[in-house]
């Protein structure tokens, strides 16, 4: 019973993906349309903009975001002991 478990799931995670690589394709596809409509410096413009996002995205942090201080330590505050 566990190796039918264990082929349904991996049937399972095999169409998720299926799924999320088709859905990708479709996006990838329609940003190709939306920058081939544009002109060439708003296209590098936006593109450029877009890669930022993701990759602040990516990096878990935002541009609009405040920073906290990093906590210190008592040495450093007070000097050495």
């Amino acid at each position: 019973m566990k190796i039918l478990g264990n082929i349904l799931g991996f049937l399972l995670g095999l169409a998720l993906m299926a799924v999320v690589g088709f859905y990708g394709y479709l996006t990838a596809k329609r940003f190709v349309a939306l920058f081939a409509r544009l002109d060439f410096t708003v296209a590098l413009v936006t593109a450029i903009a877009t890669v930022t996002v993701l990759l602040a995205a990516k990096a878990g942090k935002s541009i609009f975001a405040p920073t906290r201080p990093e906590p210190t330590s008592s040495s450093s505050v007070y000097g050495r002991r």
